[in-house]
């Protein structure tokens, strides 16, 4: 069974909503506009918001629907170190489909909607703190890219505080952390040489 969850998340995490959506509702090839990322800022900026929001939605989902079977199946997994490995693993297979898609020959996004939603299923009141301060810092500094980076080097930290018995649990954040702020990288080069661009509020519906 845990092997079909694994294999399950990750063909759903590669599903390439923002690609998709971008080429056969509106004719772009979004992997060559942009940032050539395939998630909602990307999408956002190209196409408009709501093929963005939508973007967001169905990534988001890659994410909660695996986490919900997981939890489902292995309801004791905050408690019991073998269930909370299972489920870590299953988050993180919808997470790397996302972030290398099978469907797009091993590329993708950042991750980070596709584990806000896996978020919001198994780890609600850590879901609710990164999110406040995603939106803190993208009120502040108006990059989505630093928003996410914060809440990816804040996520383990919530982890150990908020599960601290739990070793395979905060295991795994850090290499969740990891592999979104890698991810990042380009953004945090683009950062650093003051080129990212930041969120508009005219931006277009």
């Amino acid at each position: 069974m845990p092997y079909l969850l694994f294999v399950f998340a990750y063909f759903l995490g590669s599903f390439p909503s923002g690609y998709l959506i971008a080429r056969y509702f509106y004719g772009v090839n979004i992997m060559k506009k942009g940032s050539g990322n395939i998630g909602f800022t990307n999408v956002t900026r190209v196409i408009g918001l709501k093929a963005g929001i939508l973007t967001l939605i169905l990534d988001a989902l890659k994410g909660a629907l695996p986490a919900y079977f997981a939890r489902s199946i292995y309801p004791n997994f905050l408690n019991d170190h073998g269930q909370a490995l299972t489920v870590a693993l299953v988050f993180f297979c919808s997470v790397l489909g996302h972030s290398f898609s099978v469907f797009l020959k091993f590329r993708g996004g950042r991750g980070v909607a596709t584990a806000a939603g896996a978020l919001l299923v198994l780890f609600p009141p850590v879901f609710l703190v990164l999110l406040f301060v995603f939106g803190l810092v993208l009120a502040l500094f108006r990059y989505v890219s630093l928003a996410s980076i914060t809440v990816a080097f804040l996520f383990p930290i919530l982890i150990l505080i908020s599960y601290s018995k739990n070793v395979v649990l905060f295991i795994f954040s850090l290499f969740l952390s990891a592999l979104v702020i890698i991810r990042h990288i380009p953004n945090i080069q683009r950062l650093l040489k003051g080129e990212e661009p930041k969120i508009k509020q005219g931006d277009r519906d």
